[in-house]
Formats: C-alpha cells, structure tokens, sequence
C-alpha cells in the first residue's frame, strides 16, 4: 500500500456525485436542482482516467446542438409543441363526447358505429346526425392535414338522420349507421344515410356532425323550447381502394398517357413486440446463476395472459401468417422484438418475485440499534411469488416457433433513445443499447436477428448519436460484455472517440450499419423549401454535416452509416394508434393535435387511409408501427387487413427487410427536423450522467477474481441497464401521461441512486478509537478495512493531518486488497519529526483510496497524542530512578526479612519454658 501525505492542502471532500448519493432519496424536483448546482465541478477529480475513457469517450468529442428542455402539456408556454393551437378550433365543448367505435368499410357500404356521452347534468335529446366529408384526399400528407380541419371545411353533406334516443346525465349510449352511394336500401330503416361521395377511390376526410337539444343554464323554466345546437363531432377517414390489373411482362411497353397497368408497390413493415416490464430497479449480478426476478407488479404477467396486448399481438400475427395472404404477409414483414422483453419474460419463466424492495447484495455492518429489524424479522423485504410463469413459458415458446419462420431484428433495448445517451456522453450506455440486443435474441430464441440495423423508437437520430451506432456493428461477433469492458480498461489511453475496444471478426472488413428514420429527419437543411417550415411553426430544421464516413473506425475497417427513410406521415398516424396514442416526435407542429380526442377506430381509419396513399403513390413503404404499440386485437386486424388486402387487389407486393434496406440505404444528414415534445430534460439527462459516472467508478473499484465466477462488469450489468431504462422512448410522448413517465423514470433513478450508495458504504475504513496515544516511533495504529461488496477491491490508504503538524504515516507494503465479503487490518507506523510532545499532537483524517487513486471511503478522523519525547538524558534518569526504587525496595527487604527473624527467634526461646512448666 501506498501513503501519500498531504499536509499543506486541506482535505479534500467527497465528489458532489458521492455526497449527493449518501443522502436521502431527494423530490424530483429538488433532486435536479440539486444535480445542476453540482454538476459543474462533482465530477472531473473523482474519475480516473480509466473510466473517464473508457465508458464515455464521447464526453469531449460531442455536444447536443440545442439545450434539452422539458415540455409539460399542461404548461400553456408548451402546449405548442404538443397541437397547433388553430387544429379543430371550432368544435364544441359542451360536455358531450361523439366518438366513433367501429368502422366497416365494404364496396357498396359503410358501417360504422358511434357513442354518445353525456357528462353534463341535463338529459340530451332530439338528437340529429348528418355525415359531413371533404374532397378526395390526394396524398398521406393531405389526409394527415384533414385530421385538423374545422366545421366549416366540411363542404359536402348528407341528410339530416334524427336519432330515436336520448342520453341522460352521466350515461352513454352506442348507436348504428349504415352509409350507401343509393337510395336503393330500405325506406323503413332510421339509420341509413346516402352519401354517394363517399364511395369513390381515395381517402375520404369525414366528420359525424351530432346535434341536439341542449337546456342552457340561463334558461327559464317556463320556457318551452331548448337550444338546438351543435353538441358534439367525430372525425375519421373512409379510404376506397380499387385493383389493379397485373403488369403482364410480355406485354409490349405502354404509352405512359395510357390507362396502362401499374406495378404493385413494394411494401415492408415491422411488427412489434416491446413492453414496460417493470423491473425494480437498483439490481445488482449475480454468478454463475442470475439472481432471482423482482417485478414491482403484474403488469408484464396481464400482458402475457389470454387477451393481454403481448399475447393478442403475437396471436393475431401467427393467425394472420396461416390466412389466404400469409405467405405474401411472412415475406413483407420483420417482427422487432425489445431485447429487455424477451429477456425478462425468459426470466419469469423460471419464477419470479413482485414487490418494492429486495436484499440487499452487500455486507454493511449495523449498529445494534440498527439490527432489531433483522433480529425479529421485521426488516426482511416483502414479497410475493408471481403468477405469469407459465404464461411466460407459453409466449416464449410461440415466439420461438413463429421467429423460426422469419425475419426478424433487435430493437434498442428497453426502447433506449441514442439522442438521450449521446447527450449524457456515456458511450457504455450506448453498447448497453444496441451491442447486446442480438446475443440476447439469439441466446433465447436461438436464431440470429437481421444484424447491423439500428430503429430508434423516437423516429430519428441526430449527428450527436450516430458514434453510437458503431456499436450496432454486430455481425459476425460474439459480443461479451464483461470482456468488451476489461478491452476498454486496458486500452483507455486511446483519444477521444476513437473505438475503445478490439472486438472479434474480419480484420479490414468494411461494414455497414443501417438505421431506419422517418424520412424527414433526412437529408433536411435550411434551404430546402419543403422542409423549412419556419414560416407558419415558428421551427427551423438544423442542418448538420453529412455523416457517412464520420462513424468511428474500428480494427475491423470502416463503419459505415446509412439510413433508410420511412414516411412520417404513415409513422405520426401509427404512433397515434391504440390505447395510449402518442405524438410523434419527428411530425410536423403544424400538423399535431390532440389525438387522444379521438377515438382508437377513428385513429386506425386514418392510419390504414395513409397507408392506401403511400401504396397508391408507387414508392417503396416502409411501415413502422411504434415498439410499444398498444393496439387491441381490433385494431391490429384491421392493420393487417389493410396490408393483406393491397396484396389482393394486386396493388401491393411483399418485400424483404433486406431488400429495401439494399434498395433504399443511402447516406444523408441526419437531423431533429423539429422539436421533440417528449425529449428528456437536461436536469435529467445530467442525472443520469452522473449516476453512470459513479456507477464506472465503482466498478473500475473493484478487481476480478479467476476463483470468483462473478465479474465486476456483471456486478453493475443491472444497474447499467436500469440507466439504460432511464433514456428509454416508451410513453414519453403520451399526452395524458406525460406527468407519470416521468414520476416513474425519476424512481428508477431513485433506485439506482440508493443501491450505488449502499455499495459505496459498503466498503469502510475503521480507526481503533477516537484518541490514539503514540508512546514511540514504534507504536502502530491499527485500522480496519472493510469490504462488502462480492470482489475484492485494490486500495491505497490517504491522510491528511491538519496545520502542516510534523507526523507521519508509514506503511511498506503497496500491494494491498480487501478479500471479498472481507476485512484486513492495517498496521501503520507512526513517527513525527518535532521531540516535543505537544508539537506532535494533531487531528488525523484518514481514508481509502483506490489504486487509480480516487477516494472510495468516506473519510475517518481520530485524535493523535504522544507521550513527551525520548532522550538520552530521560533513559539515565529513568535508569537511576529505577536502580533508586530497586535500592530502597532491596533495603526495605532487608529490614523486614531480618524483624521477621527476631520476633521468631523471640517465640522459639519462650516456648520451651513453657513446656518445663508443664511439665512440672
């Protein structure tokens, strides 16, 4: 071990990180006050150069172009960002709510079905319907536009249809109407209406016009009449689709002004299967066999049973596999599968824990008053066995049968945003986010997923990510996290942004790494008239340099990005879809509203209408439903219907994942075209920086052990993954539940946050006392180092002692370790330069260090004494004062050995006489 005195500066405080941690679980709110205050100076004398290269080499090579900003929908400063303030400013909002709860669309009908809500406290009746539409919507981006339009843009009309019921207060009702292009139907029927406009090819905008006598609340009682007025509107869109005549290849060439036959348009899509699974967080590893599964609910297990959305998904894609298309379905799409899900799912399989709280995994000593909880029981963590083993088994089971039959790719696990990591600078996060999704989909379904393809569920990636798409370079490699971190350890001295590891394969291969964005997140600038829309949203696209070349190289050649573009119209309407519609991050502001107005038929009508559009419009699509998609067996049928049916009528033709990747890759910019409303705030991207900084730190702390089958990596692999959860995209641009996204991300970090102090305190320097007495140069002071953590852990020892006090600590071995789960103790000599006793009294502080030279113990103080000083004058006097006391103490003996002998002699002669007399 190593001592390293210094005495002329004054002790140096834990970083701001580490005190931070040691405390309580702060408010969220408190807590990113708390990180911004020390974010500035916390950091960059508490990491050594190891991890500072090694897990974030982008720190000095990066920054985010624009700062991260939060954007409360319930902040009236952001409700711009989230809906044009201008979409739907006509409709009425009077307590009534039409909203539209299915739609059949055939050849000669329409049937649709709408409901009636009435949440004001006075009964709606004389209720009217009339179908109001727009003309033929001539593109996906005209159909998206529809969606905003006002009453009076709305210019064709039906009949007025009067409705036979009437909505009490509080109550719902569901009614029925059928659409014809005649009036051929029966003359009985009261919910038929004729709209002949409706059923001509193209996407038809509609709106369901509802009104009724409404009682006004400053109406007299005597009067007879109510107000009848508009009360309520649903809006949707009706898409009529015809065949096309097949493209006969011996058919000599058509005059391109002739009705000739067209080509069916390629057509690929994903479908996903991702969920929140709600593992607690602020694990830790375990070897050789993981650690039981703590879940904080059921949610995961409800998602996997019969009619949950994992198994309605999954069912309604096999199902649609065996119908009349599915060969054509199998060959035009990829299912995309969350790394983290399926994982975790394998996991539960095995049983499981649901709970709040688990043991903890390192040995820190209590105090007595600390320990009546163990003592009685009353602090054993609570828990119960989950239920969804065999539900997990079953899933993973038809999951691994219906991936055998296709493609199939990794999603970023746990849905990590790479603008997020890019914009903590912790490249480790980044292989956390995509290296690992392959070997985990391989390990557990046992094939290999397409490699190298990189979806960002937010929809696009700026420059500032794309260094960490070279970790999506997976092909051909057997990735292992441990190992891959010990390669950065040991090669942390390479600069800034370079690879930081030498991973397996090819040497000089070129490789390509293709990511599929929204296309106008693509080769956007400035200048481009199509994509400035400066003009009406008060947002201007920031160009950026083209990055192909710009991925850093790697032992294996050059990485290469490209990008392949999806529509963003066809995404903003899929990500709108389901039970939890979303804001795409990537759509256009002045095209956003509030879709959670509408109901999940309405939305689907309008995705599968854009659909049509892109089909009709002849270029390759790309379909990219959200990862969390949470759409109801309905809604996921009515997608593959629409799919299914373009394949039919000869408008559509499958094509490989594979295929439009080699078709449509092409390098380009890549660019936030506008702002996102569910990007994370700086406050918390800050927060999980430091914590990942921390976290590097304690685990370059620790040291492997061949004779421990545990790794330090895998010790803090959860923890790195729970951060990793943090950036995740999955809800954050959920209208309604923007608040609680991130409530829950904040007690994620919370968790993180209390299991890395815990670690930390689990390792600790114990003095002997609070006074230590130093008799001489020779005397020790003896301290204890504990160890709790499950690796040993390399440590120097640091002192300081205060106002330049001549003492000094001495310790010869530099070669010291705590064991694992264990202490040693430290023998350290003392010895002061001044002969005067009260000269060398000081106070002493204390801690441990690692070898890198980074404080990991909170430090110690104790108070050094010493007895006066030694000289040779002080030893003769004490030896004379010694031969004194033995002189005198000799006498002593003497005089008392020789008065015992008297008073002896004194009985002896006395006794005899006294016997004569006897005897006489």
């Amino acid at each position: 071990m190593s001592i390293r005195a210094n005495r002329l500066r004054q002790p140096q405080p834990t970083s701001g990180l580490s005190t931070r941690l040691r405390r309580p679980a702060l408010t969220v709110a408190a807590t990113c006050a708390a990180t911004m205050m020390t974010c500035a100076n916390a950091l960059p004398g508490a990491i050594n150069n190891a991890v500072d290269h090694v897990l974030h080499p982008m720190a000095t090579a990066q920054a985010q172009q624009n700062p991260r900003q939060s954007h409360d929908p319930a902040n009236d400063q952001e409700a711009g960002v989230w809906s044009n303030p201008q979409a739907r400013s006509t409709d009425p909002h009077l307590g009534v709510r039409v909203g539209l709860a299915s739609l059949d669309v055939q050849d000669r009908s329409i049937d649709a079905q709408l409901s009636l809500r009435n949440d004001t406290a006075a009964p709606v009746s004389n209720i009217a319907l009339r179908v109001l539409s727009q003309p033929v919507a001539g593109s996906a981006s005209a159909v998206r536009s529809a969606q905003l339009a006002n009453f009076g843009e709305y210019q064709q009309s039906s009949e007025l249809l009067r409705l036979p019921i009437s909505v009490a207060p509080g109550e719902s009702q569901t009614f029925s109407l059928h659409l014809t292009p005649n009036d051929s139907t029966d003359p009985e029927s009261t919910s038929t209406l004729v709209t002949p406009g409706l059923f001509t090819e193209g996407s038809h905008p509609v709106m369901f016009s509802v009104t009724a006598d409404a009682q006004s609340s400053d109406q007299s009682q005597g009067q007879q009449e109510p107000t009848q007025q508009l009360v309520g509107v649903a809006r949707t869109t009706v898409s009529m689709t015809e065949p096309r005549t097949p493209v006969d290849p011996a058919a000599p060439a058509a005059n391109p002004s002739d009705d000739a036959p067209t080509s069916p348009t390629p057509v690929t899509f994903m479908w996903p299967l991702a969920a929140e699974t709600h593992v607690l967080g602020g694990a830790t590893g375990e070897a050789p066999q993981r650690g039981p599964l703590y879940l904080t609910d059921e949610h995961l297990a409800d998602e996997l049973a019969d009619n949950g959305r994992l198994r309605t998904l999954l069912d309604t894609y096999r199902e649609a596999l065996e119908g009349p298309e599915g060969t054509k379905l199998k060959q035009a799409s990829c299912l995309a599968i969350d790394p983290e899900l399926i994982d975790t799912v394998d996991r539960m399989t095995r049983g499981y824990r649901v709970g709040t709280e688990r043991p903890s995994p390192v040995d820190v000593p209590k105090q007595l008053r600390d320990s009546w909880g163990d003592i009685f029981g009353g602090d054993e963590p609570k828990y119960q066995e989950g239920r969804g083993a065999a539900d997990a088994r079953q899933w993973i089971a038809d999951l691994k049968d219906t991936v055998n039959q296709g493609c199939s790719v990794a999603l970023p696990y746990a849905g990590a945003d790479l603008d997020t990591i890019a914009a903590t600078q912790q490249d480790w996060l980044g292989v956390h986010a995509v290296a690992q999704g392959p070997q985990i989909v391989h390990r557990i379904l046992g094939v290999w997923p397409t490699q190298n393809v990189v979806i960002p569920d937010a929809g696009y990636l700026t420059s500032a990510a794309a260094p960490l798409l070279r970790h999506a370079d997976t092909l051909g490699e057997e990735l292992d996290l441990s190992d891959e971190f010990e390669r950065r350890v040991r090669l942390h001295n390479l600069a800034d942004g370079a690879p930081a590891a030498t991973r397996p394969g090819a040497e000089g291969d070129d490789d390509t790494v293709t990511a599929i964005v929204a296309d106008n997140t693509l080769n956007v600038s400035a200048n481009n008239p199509e994509a400035d829309n400066s003009a009406n949203t008060g947002i201007t696209p920031v160009p950026v340099a083209n990055i192909t070349g710009a991925v850093p190289q790697s032992t294996r050649g050059q990485v290469t990005l490209n990008a392949v573009g999806y529509s963003a119209d066809l995404g903003s309407a899929l990500r709108a879809t389901g039970s939890h519609p979303e804001i795409a991050a990537y759509s256009d502001p002045a095209k956003r509203y509030n879709v959670e107005e509408d109901s999940p038929a309405a939305r689907m009508a309008d995705a599968t209408a854009i659909f049509d559009e892109e089909v009709r419009a002849g270029d390759a699509v790309v379909a990219i439903p959200p990862a969390l998609w949470s759409v109801d067996q309905t809604g996921a049928n009515a997608f593959l219907d629409a799919v299914t049916s373009s394949f039919a009528d000869n408008r559509a033709e499958p094509a490989s994942l594979s295929a439009v990747m080699q078709q449509r890759s092409q390098p380009g910019n890549l660019t936030e075209s506008y702002t996102d409303p569910g990007e994370v705030s700086a406050e918390t991207v800050q927060r999980i920086a430091d914590q990942a900084n921390t976290l590097g730190e304690l685990t370059t702390t620790m040291s492997n052990d061949p004779t421990i089958a545990l790794t330090r990596e895998a010790f803090t692999r959860p923890l790195y993954d729970d951060l990793t959860r943090a950036t995740s995209s999955y809800r954050m641009r959920e209208r309604s539940s923007w608040a609680d996204v991130r409530a829950g991300l904040a007690r994620r970090l919370d968790q993180v946050q209390d299991m890395i102090a815990s670690l930390q305190r689990s390792v600790s320097l114990v003095p002997p006392g609070n006074v230590f007495t130093r008799t001489s140069d020779s005397s020790p002071l003896l301290v204890l180092a504990r160890n709790g953590l499950p690796l040993p852990v390399p440590i120097t020892l640091d002192y300081e002692v205060e106002d330049d006090k001549p003492l000094t600590l001495e310790l010869p071995d530099d070669n010291q370790s705590i064991p694992a789960k264990g202490s040693i103790t430290l023998s350290l000599n003392t010895s002061s330069e001044s002969a005067n006793a009260e000269e060398s009294d000081a106070n002493l502080t204390m801690w441990l260090n690692s070898q890198g030279g980074d404080r990991i113990t909170e430090p110690v103080q104790l108070r050094m004494q010493s007895v006066p000083g030694v000289s040779p004058g002080l030893i003769i006097g004490v030896l004379m004062l010694l031969m004194g006391v033995g002189v005198a103490g000799r006498v002593l003996w003497n005089r008392r050995s020789g008065s015992a002998t008297t008073s002896k002699n004194r009985r002896g002669r006395s006794h005899p006489q006294r016997l004569d007399l006897d005897n006489k």
